[in-house]
């Protein structure tokens, strides 16, 4: 069936979820620890505690005892949370100490190009997936999904920006906000490219792709649900600004990145291969995942210091930044691309189609099928129609097709004569003889037999198509072969005499 075709088995997600379940007390027990360490942050530290490592730098700075003294400015910052203690005058002394310059930069906010970019991709993306969700195209939940997409990685480009810059600790609430987000990247994109390669119409089971996001949510949850001042103690006390349990974290999305490029690149593979501008959108946009789950692999064993990559932070936010203004560029310039539609049926064909308007048949009054439905239904079955031609199968009949559509026979049914006011066998004779005429007009040369035609489009013997073919185009086959020699014939004289006028009267000659 074509849904299920294109439906991933979720059985990945379950191999996900054992994988968490397994590590659940390994996480759990790094979450309580980390916690734990920071319990006596939490629950303040007595003001004689605090004033005495404060006391204690500023004898250390006095003394010159500049190892001391570092090592107890940093003690205050991080118990205390108060960042402006490091630009006290008595820790002028220090300013040529190499270990107080890297506190002063690890702290003190800063503005340079790093940040300038981020911020400037932030707002962009920001901007385009608001953009995408209030066009007046009709594709409102493929638009949603790459919407939402564009957004967070808009995001998690803002954070970037905070991190660059030092202001994380001036907006603590920030704290691991756009790691909730890690496990819908894949799970957007994949149904974008679902929604406008095959219209797929959602069900309930595609909630399923949401439960590695409602885990991750739960178990950040109790940092989100501290105070402002906890949450900077948090970023204060964390020099590397993960979670615990990360290594988990970062495996698990590393892996359901993987799984849903393999499932974008599945769609992609089944399609009718075109070469035309829809599917180049299609192949960059499905590229810049393959590269962006790479890099985010290198950036997760840095992060974990696996392996030493000072600089791949910026490559990754370059990365990201270059993603979201290409979606900008094209939302921008080719709005079509992003809401592509799959071709229509010739209008001649279907005289009074409408296809904002379906045609509501009577016999079909009482029948459950939503309007909804009935236009997802029809939009799969133009798929199955022009991409799939699933037509040319010499055996089809009405169960098949409704197999394919994943509904039943008296559905499908409906949806052929509400929407093409045909029946089953007109339309699959329409979608046959239309790549007949296609075929005959091709072949100005006339070498291709009518039977290999027959054959081709998926009629059984050249009786049936004879009769088909005229039924429709009221000449058989023959005619039509013999009516287009007449018609090139014309051409060709009407060609020949207007250059012959052109050589008796050539431009600019008196008469």
């Amino acid at each position: 069936m074509l849904i299920n075709n294109f439906y991933p088995r979720p059985r990945w997600l379950f191999v996900v979820l054992l994988f968490l379940l397994h590590h659940t007390e390994i996480v759990a027990h790094s979450h309580r620890e980390f916690l734990y360490e920071i319990k006596p942050v939490y629950a303040h530290m007595s003001q004689d505690s605090l004033l005495e490592i404060k006391n204690r730098a500023y004898r250390a700075a006095l003394e010159k005892d500049f190892d001391l003294a570092n090592k107890s400015i940093l003690e205050y910052i991080r118990k205390s949370g108060d960042l402006e203690f490091i630009y006290q005058d008595e820790f002028l002394v220090l300013k040529d100490s190499v270990k107080f310059r890297s506190i002063l930069e690890h702290y003190k906010p800063r503005f340079n190009i790093w940040t300038f970019f981020c911020i400037v991709s932030s707002i962009i993306g920001l901007f385009i997936a608001v953009v995408l969700n209030i066009s007046e195209k009709k594709k409102k939940s493929a638009n949603l999904l790459l919407g939402l997409f564009i957004l967070f990685h808009s995001i998690l480009i803002g954070h970037i920006a905070l991190y660059f810059s030092n202001y994380v600790y001036k907006a603590p609430h920030s704290l691991f906000f756009s790691t909730t987000f890690s496990f819908l990247y894949g799970p957007l994109l994949y149904f974008y490219f679902k929604k406008t390669t095959t219209h797929y119409a959602f069900q309930t089971k595609d909630l399923m792709h949401l439960l590695p996001s409602l885990a991750l949510l739960i178990y950040i949850f109790p940092y989100y649900a501290l105070s402002e001042n906890e949450k900077l103690l948090v970023l204060l006390n964390n020099d590397r600004y993960i979670l615990p349990g990360a290594s988990v974290i970062f495996a698990t999305k590393a892996i359901s990145l993987l799984v849903y490029a393999i499932l974008i690149q599945r769609l992609h593979n089944k399609q009718t291969k075109n070469n035309n501008l829809w599917q180049l959108w299609q192949i960059r946009l499905k590229n810049y995942y393959w590269v962006y789950w790479g890099i985010y692999v290198i950036y997760g064993l840095s992060l974990l210091r696996i392996i030493d990559l000072p600089y791949i932070l910026h490559v990754h936010a370059i990365l990201l930044a270059s993603l979201v203004m290409y979606i900008a560029f094209i939302a921008y310039s080719k709005p079509e691309w992003i809401n592509k539609e799959i071709d229509e049926v010739p209008a001649a064909a279907i005289k009074e189609y409408k296809e904002d308007a379906p045609i509501i048949i009577k016999k079909y009054k009482k029948s459950g099928l939503t309007v909804d439905f009935s236009n997802e239904l029809r939009a799969q079955l133009l798929y199955l129609l022009d991409e799939e031609k699933i037509y040319r199968v010499n055996n089809i009949t009405l169960e098949m097709l409704s197999n394919k559509l994943n509904t039943s026979r008296h559905n499908t049914s409906q949806v052929i004569n509400e929407h093409f006011q045909m029946n089953f066998f007109e339309l699959i004779n329409f979608y046959r003889i239309e790549e007949a005429k296609s075929i005959l007009e091709s072949d100005q040369h006339h070498k291709l037999h009518i039977i290999d035609i027959a054959y081709k489009i998926g009629y059984n013997n050249k009786v049936t198509f004879n009769k088909s073919f005229k039924k429709l185009t009221k000449l058989t086959p023959t005619q039509y072969i013999e009516k287009m020699k007449v018609k090139q014939k014309d051409k060709l004289h009407r060609l020949a005499i207007a250059e012959m006028d052109g050589n008796m009267f050539p431009s600019g000659s008196s008469n």
